[in-house]
């Protein structure tokens, strides 16, 4: 994985023994899993309500919900940001890149992994041939957001600072 170790000035070997267990250690932590409702009222009575999870931000089109780790976050597709410093839902937003961030016609569900810098993620991920199909651009003030996919077209994304 070339996402940065959250130990700053810290190189380690591919070669050492205890590689798997550095990484297992070390490697960034999962921020959100995004998963994509064709119906956000309904997502949000199975979620909140059937599963119990405490609604922690609601901003129509995007649900962010309570949980011990990762945020899970329902994402209805048709709440496209403006442009930086917009409001939706008296919300501020940021922008999003190319058409906008639509609900996929694949797969449901994006893992966003937490970095320092996404900068400097994808600048990493590029140089190992990974193609970015959005940003990174800023998502909201001082958030930024990068997403691509894995081998078998899942999306993925590196969310964080600059």
């Amino acid at each position: 994985m070339r996402i940065p170790a959250l130990v700053p000035e810290y190189c380690l070997s591919i070669c050492s023994a205890d590689f798997n267990d550095w990484v297992w250690k070390n490697a960034s932590p999962i921020g959100t899993v995004v998963v994509f409702v064709t119906d956000m009222a309904r997502a949000k009575r199975f979620y909140a309500g059937t599963l119990g999870l405490p609604v922690r931000r609601d901003f129509g089109g995007w649900v962010e919900l309570g949980t011990s780790g990762a945020t899970l976050a329902l994402h209805d597709g048709a709440v496209v940001p403006p442009t930086v410093g917009g409001t939706v839902g008296g919300t501020v937003w940021g922008a999003v890149g190319g058409a906008g961030h639509a609900r996929p016609a694949g797969p449901r569900v994006q893992v966003s992994f937490e970095v320092a810098s996404v900068a400097c993620v994808v600048a990493s991920l590029r140089g190992e041939g990974v193609r970015f199909t959005r940003g990174p651009v800023e998502i909201a003030p001082g958030r930024h957001v990068a997403n691509f996919e894995d081998p078998d077209g899942n999306e993925l994304s590196v969310a964080g600072g600059a």
